[in-house]
């Protein structure tokens, strides 16, 4: 602010020969970007100071008298702010339209028309658009009988021109702005038709019926960039319609028209057809809160909508409040002006690219987690995503949620939001979407707007909530469905969930049950301590501690739940996976005789005794039962299992039997020469034999893994 400056503001009433070094000095000390945005010492311009927390000051370097530079509603107010917010205009129509050097040199300036408004807000911007749209639409039609809307009124108006009425065809993805807009012309909220832009046909008999009941389509509104999922139509389309049907043409970019700042200006392919377009510079532009443009394709359009008063916004003059719905507006077009010159710096650009590209990035990371359901590739900087519950996944899988199942999901995720935010480490947004009739959908909104965000840190986020799902889920579902609840300890003992070196897990963690109290006994008698489970305690007073080899995990009401015993506990690529569920799972099939799980060379490997023909609809059935991470690299099918001579499996052999089998694949194709490449990259990553690397097996089959993948 410039009253904090050590500075004698009062220098600048001295003499007027000192006048302009004086307020140079002063001048000086306001950021370099700042400054040159408002500095232009010439005879007949004004310096003015970006409105702010203290009001602006504006001077006449080469005249006695000090100005204020407050309204832009005339040019007597806003002296070099009309000249500012005309170039600060004519660069954005520039950067969509396209036009040649002398149709701005004829436009820029040009005291009947204008290229664009600088509103207050994007919605603002899109009421401005659509009355427009109706004035031009009625007025041009009234012009002969020598009467237009203005002066008699929208019902009389629409008799005169032959209609019954009048509606505004918008997007199913426009913005609550749209029906405000239909309220204010006195239309009604009813009036606002809403159209699917991927259907185009219904779009086209819409718009038949409508004209055969003689109402008139004030105009036909797209959107680029929701502010729920950062959506585009396509644009393209919707500009060849309206050409058709001669409609005007408003495009909602409020959200997403600063990406034609970027590289991915094919987002928005199509936009540059638009008749008005609204962008808001308080969003991706980083301007202050209520900064927002309409553009029109033909400077002509305002002529439609003029406003004259005796003492300002006069007939002719400059007053750039004969156009806008706004008489007093701030000097916003400032900031804009900054925007055009860091964007010739490249920085614009650089910081838009880097929000897509981590988008981009985030949606690839959600994609490898079964229980995220992702809503749609990002279009811009917007990402909506929601976890589903173990309980649901296999339902998920098959697409047989029903409304009960999708309420069950909402307010998990609705309490996974708030819980994150009540903490206040990490926040996303949330929002609520219901498409093409079916259940309201609660999702996860995160909008990539800082570009400090690093990749890191979305992961940290994504963590975090996994972590609180699991919270969230305990009380009502358990893990595997071999889980059981087994309560809690009595008075005179202690439970305790340890990992392998016995350290304390956390919440929700599984690990072994190990026991100390009175409870507890010295070890068995006559046996070794180490060997049946008796250790050293570093807990407390007691010397001896016993580790049962149960492994079981705290819910949060303290209670444990029993997950299987240690020995059939095998850890794969970080994942805990008790082999005991996933042998369950293949005994329950009816022509399967024994099951034999082996972790081997970091793969989960399963030895199914029985009829090989059931392998694919035991395939899905682990699918559908399992998490992706306890699904194994191989089945392999026995008549019988092998043995040693003492009855017993012969695991040895039996890993042997795999291997030739693996050996054996490596014939049924001979592979080309990027083959015989990639299996000699292979077997280095994967430290195997070449033969041992078969052409029909993928990377992950193989025993690999991401950190192997980056190798």
């Amino acid at each position: 602010p410039i009253h904090n400056r050590n500075f004698d503001a009062s220098l600048i009433d001295q003499a007027d020969d000192k006048k302009e070094e004086y307020l140079t000095q002063y001048l000086d000390q306001i950021d370099h970007v700042v400054k040159k945005n408002i500095i232009n010492v010439n005879s007949r311009h004004f310096i003015g100071h970006m409105t702010g927390p203290i009001p602006p000051l504006l001077y006449h370097v080469h005249q006695k008298m000090v100005q204020m530079n407050q309204n832009q509603v005339k040019l007597e107010t806003s002296g070099i702010g009309t000249s500012l917010e005309q170039r600060t205009v004519a660069f954005f129509h520039n950067l969509i339209f396209q036009e040649s050097k002398e149709f701005y040199a004829n436009y820029e300036t040009n005291k009947d028309a204008s290229l664009g408004l600088i509103t207050s807000g994007g919605t603002l911007s899109n009421i401005t658009a659509l009355q427009l749209a109706l004035s031009k639409a009625l007025n041009e039609l009234l012009f002969t009988d020598g009467k237009t809307l203005q002066e008699i009124g929208l019902p009389e108006a629409l008799e005169s021109a032959g209609y019954e009425g009048a509606v505004i065809l918008a997007s199913s993805l426009h913005h609550y702005s749209i029906q405000k807009a239909a309220k204010l012309m006195g239309l009604g909220t009813n009036a606002v038709i809403s159209f699917l832009s991927s259907d185009i046909d219904n779009l086209k008999k819409l718009i038949s019926n409508i004209k055969q009941e003689k109402k008139l389509i004030i105009a036909l509104v797209g959107i680029a960039g929701t502010t729920e999922s950062g959506e585009v139509d396509n644009l393209e389309i919707l500009s060849e319609l309206c050409k058709q049907h001669s409609i005007h043409y408003h495009v909602d970019a409020a959200f997403g028209g600063a990406f034609m700042l970027s590289s991915y200006t094919n987002k928005l392919r199509g936009i540059s057809e638009a008749d008005s377009i609204t962008i808001c510079g308080h969003k991706q532009l980083y301007t202050p809160v209520g900064c927002s443009l309409v553009l029109f394709k033909s400077p002509d359009l305002v002529r439609f909508s003029e406003h004259n008063a005796r003492y300002q916004a006069r007939k002719g003059s400059s007053d750039l409040g004969k156009f806008t719905n706004e008489g007093t507006r701030p000097f916003t077009a400032l900031t804009l002006d900054a925007v055009r010159k860091l964007h010739s710096k490249g920085a614009y650009k650089e910081v838009l690219d880097n929000l897509l590209d981590k988008a981009n990035w985030m949606f690839r990371f959600l994609r490898q987690f079964e229980f995220i359901e992702l809503y749609a590739p990002p279009t811009l900087n917007i990402l909506l995503y929601r976890f589903i519950p173990e309980s649901l996944q296999s339902k998920y899988r098959e697409g047989m949620l029903n409304e009960k199942d999708q309420e069950v999901i909402n307010n998990i995720n609705d309490q996974l939001q708030q819980e994150q935010f009540k903490e206040g480490r990490f926040f996303v947004s949330q929002t609520r979407l219901k498409l093409n009739g079916h259940p309201e959908k609660i999702w996860l909104r995160v909008v990539l707007m800082n570009p400090f965000t690093s990749k890191k840190d979305i992961q940290k986020v994504v963590f975090d909530q996994i972590q609180r799902l699991n919270y969230i889920q305990w009380p009502q579902q358990s893990t595997y469905s071999l889980s059981v609840p087994i309560g809690k300890a009595i008075s005179n003992t202690k439970v305790l969930i340890l990992n392998t070196r016995k350290k304390i897990q956390p919440l929700g963690s599984v690990g072994e049950i190990c026991i100390l109290g009175d409870a507890v006994s010295m070890g068995y008698l006559n046996g070794p301590l180490q060997e049946q489970g008796f250790v050293n305690s570093s807990f407390g007073q007691v010397e001896k501690m016993y580790c049962t080899g149960d492994m079981g995990r705290f819910l949060a009401d303290g209670n444990i739940v029993y997950e299987g015993r240690r020995d059939q506990q095998i850890k794969i690529l970080g994942n805990r996976v008790n082999t005991s569920e996933l042998r369950k799972v293949a005994l329950d099939m009816r022509d399967v005789s024994d099951v034999f799980v082996l972790k081997h060379q970091e793969q989960l490997i399963v030895f199914v005794e029985g009829n090989e023909d059931v392998k694919d609809t035991l395939l899905k059935k682990i699918k559908s039962e399992l998490p992706k991470y306890m699904q194994p690299a191989k089945i392999l099918f026995l008549e019988h299992f092998i043995l040693n001579a003492n009855g017993k499996l012969d695991k040895r052999k039996m890993i042997e039997w795999m291997e030739q089998q693996q050996t054996s694949e490596n014939d049924v194709f001979e592979g080309t020469w990027l083959d015989g490449q990639l299996q000699k990259i292979w077997s280095k990553v994967l430290k195997k034999e070449e033969k041992e690397i078969p052409f029909n097996k993928d990377f992950f089959e193989l025993g690999g893994d991401s950190l192997k993948l980056m190798s």
